[in-house]
């Protein structure tokens, strides 16, 4: 548990949340398999089984795998800063429960494969996750919680991104940057002024494929599935979408391909 311990420390884990990792018996069944795209969502499910989804179990592996990953940058020569800013997201994920929920947790296990496995890396505000779409290679970008979506800082990201994958998947340098998010949704516009960070956020992107019923918005603007009724109206915005659903409006999400002469300079 040591290992597991001073990397709670570099990732920024909770006090109370690293108290309460329980041992891992049997750790190297599953550590490699973690660690490979294809093989980390049947070992999660294995897991999850075996520990009756218990958050901190699932934790405890994972970062142990974490650990294994650690070594696969090291061999791949991928800076460390990479391995630990693309890291914390498991002290987010558990701040995340707590602001949700009251109390610190972990539920995002079925999610953090993509870290382990080398396929999602955060770098700058953004994350990039490589895919082979449909048999061809796309970057796919996600909006972390904590995310500055403020123009230069996004630039930036988009920048040091392009560095990185010419640098450590050089497959994917010229693949298509895509999003899909309840940010880009068509309907979320007419609730943004004109000049605000998801407003440019969004005109970096042409969007494709709408999704009207997807409510992933739910999580991410409300805090999670609820009665429409009883979503909180703390913010002008929550406000303006609280009432457009509550008059039978969708506001759903949409997927959209980065267009790289899109500029805010």
């Amino acid at each position: 548990m040591d290992g597991i311990q001073a990397l709670c420390a570099q990732i920024g884990m909770p006090e109370e949340m690293r108290r309460r990792l329980p041992p891992v018996p049997d750790a190297a069944r599953y550590r490699e398999r973690l660690t490979i795209p294809k093989e980390y969502p049947f070992a999660v499910e294995e897991l999850a089984a075996r520990t009756g989804e218990n958050g901190d179990a699932m934790l405890a592996y994972m970062l142990d795998a974490a650990l294994l990953s650690r070594e696969k940058y090291r061999e791949a020569g991928i800076p460390e800063s990479v391995f630990t800013e693309t890291f914390r997201c498991f002290s987010r994920f558990v701040r995340e429960h707590k602001k949700d929920f009251g109390e610190y947790g972990f539920d995002r296990y079925r999610w953090t494969g993509r870290m382990l496995s080398l396929v999602l890396f955060r770098i700058g505000t953004l994350e990039y996750e490589t895919t082979d779409e449909g048999g061809s290679e796309a970057v796919f970008l996600h909006i972390p919680s904590d995310a500055d979506l403020s123009a230069p800082s996004v630039a930036r990201s988009l920048a040091q991104a392009d560095e990185f994958l010419r640098a450590f998947a050089p497959r994917y340098a010229d693949a298509p940057r895509k999003c899909h998010s309840w940010l880009l949704a068509p309907a979320l516009g007419q609730f943004l002024p004109q000049g605000s960070r998801i407003a440019q956020f969004r005109k970096r992107f042409r969007i494709g494929e709408v999704f009207e019923d997807d409510r992933s918005y739910e999580e991410f603007l409300f805090g999670g599935a609820r009665a429409v009724e009883d979503y909180p109206e703390d913010t002008s915005l929550r406000r303006a979408v609280k009432a457009y659903l509550s008059a039978g409006g969708k506001l759903g999400a949409a997927c959209g391909t980065l267009d790289k002469n899109v500029s805010f300079d």
